[in-house]
């Protein structure tokens, strides 16, 4: 099983101080990252990402929304987290902002693999002390020691 540690890195880790970010722009930021990191077309990670969220709201509780996709040509896990100066409404259906987006998008045959990476970070992000740390840390290094601890 993978585990964060294997497919976290610390240049996919940002702080983003703009109070007026939509869901499309963090998106369309997962996506790039993902596209740039992996060689493959942005719009495929975008469309992938968006296709998941018209399914229903991948806000996962506590501030915290997960946005995920299988991709094509993609050929290993990819993750992106931001961390929001101001919790944005993920889903206008769902009343709970999120401020942790953790994106994570997997080759498109890797079912099990996305299950399971999904699982792994909803259950790491159920520690009250994980998500506080996160939500006060300054640098993308803290958030991934955090994170791997």
């Amino acid at each position: 099983m993978t585990i964060l540690s294997d497919i976290l890195n610390v240049k996919n880790i940002f702080i983003v101080e703009n109070n007026n970010i939509s869901k499309k722009q963090i998106l369309e930021n997962i996506a790039q990252v993902i596209a740039d990191n992996a060689g493959i077309n942005f719009k495929s990670v975008l469309t992938s990402l968006l296709n998941r969220e018209k399914i229903g709201t991948t806000v996962i509780g506590h501030g915290v929304a997960l946005p995920h996709g299988r991709v094509d040509g993609l050929q290993s896990p990819q993750l992106v987290i931001l961390k929001l100066a101001k919790p944005i409404f993920f889903d206008p259906n769902n009343e709970e902002s999120a401020d942790i987006i953790i994106g994570l998008c997997v080759p498109s045959d890797a079912t099990d693999e996305h299950l399971q990476i999904l699982s792994a970070v909803a259950k790491k992000l159920t520690d009250v002390n994980l998500r506080n740390e996160i939500r006060k840390a300054d640098s993308a290094e803290s958030i991934f020691k955090s994170l791997i601890e």
